[in-house]
């Protein structure tokens, strides 16, 4: 009969310091860092509401305001955050650059709307001014490859108009007869002067296929840590289905954290969910993205060479996505 190996009691203490050190680090919270476009509004609650969720399970989720895109793709370049919500154009540009991060998980499907008076049809536009918030990024390339194909030959006089509250007035004041607006300016529009204005494309229905902003994660923590990519993305999605289900939810936390008007708000959140922003399944596909990523190269904003698995990761979505069913 063969003994056990008697341990020294210096090896039993070490074992014993090793084994204690390994369950005092299973008992710290793991931090997620996670960018944010500044000056929130309604569509960011969704996130807001998924991070409290993280909390409750014990995640340190720490959530910091940035002025860009840019600024975020440079912070992940840096190891200084986990995640971002930010627009794919920009992240795909820097993954082109040599940036290591990939796409994740749609966070919001936002309408933007080219409206009008109710009489100016797309011919009409030929030679008439068009306000709009830049010469560049994507919502130019959008408002001009619709007027190429819904009436060619047709082309606008584009007039720059960084704040879209001008860009209302200017429409009010007959500075222009066209306005690239986000949805809640349309609403003021028509609860001020009902039957006057009418959208004359919604860019969102127009290229459904476009995925335009995501949870982006950093390359590495993405890799090392698959089992927190796929909490923080079932944590969003269950909050995209509980709002859709109980859209109050949604206005008692944008009040409370916004401090908005009670009737403004709800409206802009009701023509939110009415236009599919927050997706239950996530929005993203392999066909999706690669339709983006066409549509990008082809407009000269991402490399050429890119390909769907260079931008976006889509395995911890599906993951989720069949324990938690589609919907």
């Amino acid at each position: 009969m063969r003994c056990m190996p008697v341990l020294s009691l210096r090896v039993l203490i070490a074992l014993l310091i090793v084994a204690g050190s390994a369950a005092c680090k299973s008992l710290v919270p793991t931090r997620i860092r996670v960018l944010v476009i500044a000056n929130s509004d309604v569509r960011d609650i969704p996130l807001a509401m998924a991070a409290d969720d993280l909390r409750n399970q014990g995640y340190r989720v720490e959530i910091t305001p940035m002025m860009s895109g840019a600024l975020m793709a440079d912070a992940l370049s840096r190891g200084d955050a986990e995640l971002a919500s930010f627009n794919n154009e920009t992240l795909w540009a820097a993954i082109g650059k040599g940036l290591r991060a990939k796409t994740i998980v749609q966070r919001l499907s936002f309408p933007n709307l080219v409206v009008t008076r109710q009489s100016v049809s797309c011919r009409a536009m030929n030679g008439r001014p068009l306000a709009i918030g830049s010469q560049t990024g994507l919502n130019p390339r959008l408002v001009s490859r619709y007027f190429e194909s819904r009436c060619p030959g047709t082309e606008p006089q584009v007039l720059v108009i960084p704040d879209s509250a001008a860009r209302t007035a200017a429409l009010v004041g007959g500075t222009v007869d066209a306005a690239l607006l986000p949805l809640e300016e349309f609403l003021k529009l028509q609860k001020a002067a009902p039957g006057t204005y009418a959208t004359l494309v919604d860019l969102t229905k127009e290229f459904p296929q476009l995925q335009v902003n995501a949870v982006q994660a950093r390359g590495d923590w993405l890799e090392q840590h698959p089992r927190e990519v796929r909490e923080v993305i079932r944590a969003l999605l269950l909050v995209h289905r509980r709002i859709i289900a109980n859209r109050r939810l949604l206005y008692t936390r944008t009040l409370e954290q916004l401090k908005t008007d009670k009737a403004e708000t709800t409206s802009v959140i009701d023509a939110l969910i009415a236009a599919g922003a927050w997706d239950p399944n996530g929005a993203l596909t392999n066909d999706n993205v690669q339709y983006t990523l066409n549509f990008l190269q082809e407009t000269g904003a991402v490399p050429k060479g890119l390909r769907v698995e260079d931008v976006a990761d889509l395995a911890p979505l599906n993951d989720v996505l069949n324990d938690i069913g589609r919907q």
